[in-house]
């Protein structure tokens, strides 16, 4: 069973970092019309403390899909 298990790990047992950019800024975003500051606006709603607890109190998980 050992033997299967070996065999099964990427890279002969090696893990690798995976190729990371630099994070964009938010500045270089380029949306039509006012996308840009009704998502920036949407989010900052999303995570105010109230939205929160109002989430929390229902037992829904806090997350956008």
């Amino acid at each position: 069973m050992a033997e299967c298990l070996s065999d099964m790990r990427p890279f002969n047992g090696v893990w690798y970092d995976p190729i990371s950019r630099p994070i964009r800024t938010w500045a270089s975003a380029i949306l039509p019309g006012t996308v840009k500051e009704d998502l920036l606006e949407d989010v900052r709603a999303f995570l105010t403390d109230e939205e929160k607890e109002w989430y929390a109190e229902r037992g829904i998980p806090h997350r956008r899909g």
